[in-house]
C-alpha cells in the first residue's frame, strides 16, 4: 500500500523550555490534529517522521510535542 501525505499546518515557532512546537493549521481547523500519531516535518528537501506524544490547543493554534524532541533547539 503507497502511504499518501498531505500537508496541514506548518511549524510557527518553538513554545517554552520543553520542546513543544507552535503550529498553524492551513485550514483553519484543528480537531483533526487531536488525532495525529505520528507527524513528517519536511524542511529545505529533507523530511523526518515523528512520534506525536502531545497536542494541545493554543489560541489559533496547536502546540504540538514530538517524541524525542525535549529542548527549543
Amino acid at each position: 500500500m503507497m502511504e499518501q501525505q498531505i500537508a496541514i499546518g506548518t511549524v510557527r515557532t518553538t513554545h517554552g523550555v520543553r520542546g513543544y512546537l507552535k503550529v498553524k493549521s492551513f485550514s483553519g481547523d484543528y480537531e483533526h490534529f487531536f488525532s495525529l500519531k505520528e507527524v513528517t516535518l519536511k524542511n529545505k528537501g529533507q523530511s523526518r517522521k515523528f512520534e506525536v506524544e502531545t497536542v494541545k490547543p493554543h489560541g489559533d493554534q496547536v502546540l504540538l510535542k514530538l517524541k524525542g524532541i525535549d529542548t527549543p533547539e
